[in-house]
């Protein structure tokens, strides 16, 4: 490599780490939401259920069938074995 090619590669290495941290672009696997939407690598804050649909809170709607992350609810089939969501599912004990 010529050193003009090689101060080209460094310069646009610096310029991509800067523009990641200037949006604050977060790579953790599981970091925390700051806008009450969750999901994927998304957590919500606070002990917070995410919902099927994507969003933080409380309650039936958000931490039941499709919770994806958080304190999901832990629901008592028909036949008496513990379920938990898993994925878009319940998985039973």
């Amino acid at each position: 490599m010529t050193m003009k090619t090689k101060s080209l590669v460094v310069c646009m290495l610096v310029l991509a780490v800067a523009a990641v941290t200037a949006l604050g672009i977060n790579f953790d696997e599981n970091y925390v939401s700051d806008n009450a939407q969750c999901g994927g690598r998304r957590r919500c804050p606070g002990g917070l259920c995410c919902s099927r649909f994507g969003y933080c809170g409380l309650g039936g709607d958000y931490c039941s069938v499709g919770c994806q992350n958080g304190p999901c609810y832990r629901i008592a089939n028909n036949d008496g074995n513990v379920c938990r969501p898993c994925g878009r599912f319940l998985c039973c004990d």
